[in-house]
């Protein structure tokens, strides 16, 4: 029977290879940062690498001046009280 740590970890594997299978980028990492893999890319599971589906930005809006418990706050100025702004996330490997 297999342990639960073994379980989460092929569990992991399975979530990888069915988000290629839905098209998304997959990436790996050996310990040099992550690089996004080549169009058929060859899964090794049992190397010492990382695999992660690629992420992607998030969009939300922000209002500026004013601060609930679920939202940014932006502060700069031209910035009116309660302007509502939306931001797209830069991510390091874009």
């Amino acid at each position: 029977m297999m342990s639960p740590k073994e379980r989460e970890r092929v569990f992991g594997y399975v979530k990888i290879l069915e988000a290629y299978l839905d098209g998304k980028e997959i990436q790996y990492n050996d310990g040099g940062g992550w690089i996004t893999l080549s169009i058929q890319p060859h899964f090794n599971f049992a190397s010492d690498g990382e695999y992660r589906v690629k992420p992607e930005p998030r969009e939300f809006w922000i209002s500026s001046g004013c601060k609930t418990n679920t939202s940014w706050v932006a502060i700069g100025d031209g910035l009116m009280t309660g302007e509502k702004i939306k931001v797209r996330e830069v991510l390091e490997d874009e």
